[in-house]
């Protein structure tokens, strides 16, 4: 995940300094922060046996493991949000970390806490 952060802002950084502003960088790190939290939790699901409802991943992560899906929908949604003019890109970003809150606290219910790897 932290390759993939490294890797968005990158491509943030591509986009040039009138286009793209510090709140759009500060956006992008919090959807690819909340990414990192339900990647960990994933994770942790998956190694206890849990069942993944993330269709495009599967049931047990058998149709694209966890790490890929998540660096990849990183830089996916960073690259969606440069390509956007700034009203849409904040709609995206809020979208997204919209949807990572409610799928980690889905799973913080179910007993899956946010692991920090360092």
């Amino acid at each position: 995940m932290i390759r993939a952060l490294a890797l968005a802002l990158l491509l943030a950084g591509a986009c040039g300094p009138r286009a793209w502003t510090a709140g759009d960088t500060a956006g992008q790190v919090a959807v690819t922060a909340a990414l990192a939290a339900d990647y960990t939790q994933t994770r942790a699901a998956l190694d206890d046996g849990g069942i993944e409802h993330n269709p495009v991943m599967g049931a047990g992560g058998e149709r694209l493991a966890p790490e890929v899906y998540f660096p990849a929908t990183a830089v996916a949604l960073t690259g969606a949000a440069v390509a956007l003019p700034r009203p849409w890109r904040r709609v995206l970003q809020v979208a997204a970390v919209g949807v990572q809150v409610h799928t980690v606290a889905g799973n913080w219910s179910r007993g899956y806490s946010v692991q920090i790897p360092w």
